[in-house]
């Protein structure tokens, strides 16, 4: 999730968050089985605007119309989160092209493309002396979310 610093579009009057207002709030994010894939506890709360898509459109949608101190819990089907997995995004690639890491299935790699403002997490799925197989999809594409959020502040 972003941690960033933003200007609300327009203030908030109702005490009720709204599109155009900037948030900011804690989470708590975890898989079906429970398994915690992310949090903000321990750090600052995550601030963003309602409408500006800056969080998965689960989340937003979940964090519209809650006061400040509105705890809930919430589950976000694939399509409203990180999306399905997509097929065309496992792709083979020359085993030349890692230079000289050494490939394992299940490796992390870090993916430097120039049209993304940040390195692509691509997840190593088979391996053979001449190629590859990387998989492009977020890592979590295809789940269902569970998130308990909080919201801390209407700014």
């Amino acid at each position: 999730m972003p941690h960033t610093k933003v200007a609300p579009r327009k203030a908030n009057t109702s005490g009720i968050a709204e599109d155009g207002n900037s948030v900011r709030v804690h989470y708590k994010g975890s898989l079906d089985g429970g398994e915690v894939f992310d949090t903000s506890h321990g750090r600052e709360p995550i601030e963003f605007v309602l409408g500006e898509h800056a969080v998965i459109p689960g989340f937003e949608i979940a964090v519209v119309g809650m006061k400040k101190g509105d705890k809930k819990t919430i589950v976000i089907e694939a399509a409203n989160a990180y999306g399905d997995v997509n097929p065309q995004l496992r792709q083979n690639v020359p085993r030349q092209a890692l230079g000289d890491i050494k490939p394992e299935v299940g490796m992390m790699l870090a993916l430097q493309h120039p049209m993304a403002p940040q390195p692509i997490p691509v997840k190593i799925l088979a391996v053979t002396p001449e190629t590859v197989t990387i998989d492009l999809n977020h890592p979590l594409a295809g789940q269902r979310l569970h998130f308990e959020i909080e919201l801390v502040e209407i700014l």
